[in-house]
């Protein structure tokens, strides 16, 4: 059987070679030999009658098969969630500010535009003829860094890393986000201002003598556990250590700490637990 009997489509066009490198270079080039596809069958008879020769379908192109179609849709999707994230980039304050609507706030936040800056502000309901109260804010300047606070608490930087990393602002959804952290920051009363005081304390513990360190850090753990919930609190392996030596000493001792409730402890049966 010789090539008389099958079309031109039933060959390869491109070579088969699972190497990139010399798939490429083979395509290029030209293939030396004429291989036939699997699927291909002889139709052409030449010397034989006509209705022995029957014309088949060409096959389908290779960007018609479904695994095709669904690399096409997926490189659409990456183009588009690519032109979002560009489009959510803030390049500069004129940028900010000319597309601060677009921005998607947190309810009862009003926005001042300023010479130097733009603050998202926050005001608590005031009754009573009472003076009104900031409940918290965002400002921005025109270099895009930026400062918050809820009520008359500062909120250091290192609070949003998760939502914006850096001393300056990126992306508009990050301000909207930043906005939503701090209104919930603000909902949860007076924590913000103490879960502040025990990051500071970790901070300044570290540049203090042996004795003074290990003291700021037992008030930062204890008052981080006091802000957390009951099953949520992790404790420290120098904490665990001196709670089962005070049980060991004296149990009634440790059992009165608990009853009264002044330090965030594990309890007797847990302590018993890890000592054995």
């Amino acid at each position: 059987m010789c090539s008389l009997h099958f079309r031109s489509s039933d060959y390869q066009k491109e070579s088969k070679d699972k190497d990139d490198w010399r798939r490429e270079k083979r395509s290029q080039a030209g293939l030396l030999r004429r291989n036939l596809e699997k699927w291909a069958v002889p139709s052409i008879f030449p010397n034989l009658p006509s209705y022995l020769s029957r014309k088949l379908p060409e096959p389908r192109a290779s960007t018609s098969s479904a695994e095709s179609r669904r690399e096409k849709e997926a490189e659409r999707e990456a183009e588009k969630v690519k032109e979002k994230l560009e489009k959510d980039k803030i390049a500069t304050f004129d940028e900010l500010t000319a597309r601060i609507k677009e921005i998607d706030l947190p309810d009862n936040v009003h926005v001042i535009p300023r010479a130097d800056s733009v603050l998202f502000i926050s005001f608590k309901d005031a009754t009573n003829n009472e003076p009104i109260n900031i409940r918290y804010y965002l400002e921005i300047t025109t270099t895009l860094d930026y400062t918050m606070a809820v009520g008359s608490c500062k909120i250091p930087q290192r609070r949003v890393n998760h939502i914006n990393n850096g001393d300056k602002v990126k992306t508009f959804s990050a301000v909207s986000c930043i906005l939503s952290c701090l209104q919930d920051m603000e909902e949860t009363k007076g924590r913000p201002f103490l879960q502040t005081v025990a990051e500071t304390l970790q901070e300044e513990a570290e540049k203090e003598d042996p004795t003074t360190r290990k003291k700021l850090l037992f008030l930062a753990e204890q008052l981080s556990l006091a802000l957390c919930q009951k099953k949520g609190r992790k404790y420290s392996s120098d904490l665990l250590a001196a709670a089962v030596m005070w049980k060991t000493t004296s149990t009634a001792l440790y059992k009165q700490l608990l009853r009264e409730d002044c330090l965030t402890l594990k309890t007797v049966s847990l302590l018993t637990k890890l000592s054995n």
